[in-house]
C-alpha cells in the first residue's frame, strides 16, 4: 500500500505487491494518455459516421489503419480503468 509522506504529495511504498500495478491518476504518462483518449473520443464519432455512410474501409487502406488505432486506444483505456486509483468524495488518500 502506498501511504502519503509528510509534506509531500508523493506516496511511499509500504509492501503490498499488487499496489505496484496501481497507477496514480496524477501520473504524467497517464495524464498524457487521458488527453489522447479524450481527443480520440471527440474525433472517432466523425470517423465512424464516415464509415457508416461510405462503408467499411478496404484492407490495407489508410482508413483501416486509423480504425485499428482507434480500437487499440479504446482497448488500452478500458484496461486502464481497472488500474488507476481514485479518491472517494472527501477522502485525501486514494482507494486501492
Amino acid at each position: 500500500m502506498y501511504l502519503p509522506t509528510e509534506d509531500s504529495t508523493e506516496y511511499e511504498y509500504s509492501g503490498n505487491f499488487l499496489d505496484r500495478f496501481v497507477i496514480s491518476e496524477y501520473n504524467k504518462f497517464y495524464l498524457f494518455w487521458r488527453g489522447l483518449y479524450i481527443a480520440s473520443c471527440l474525433t472517432s464519432s466523425y470517423f465512424y459516421a464516415f464509415i457508416a455512410a461510405f462503408g467499411k474501409p478496404e484492407m490495407g487502406s489508410f482508413l483501416e489503419i486509423v480504425d485499428d488505432i482507434y480500437e487499440v486506444i479504446f482497448i488500452i483505456s478500458f484496461i486502464l480503468c481497472f488500474l488507476v486509483d481514485y479518491k472517494e468524495d472527501g477522502a485525501s488518500v486514494p482507494v486501492r
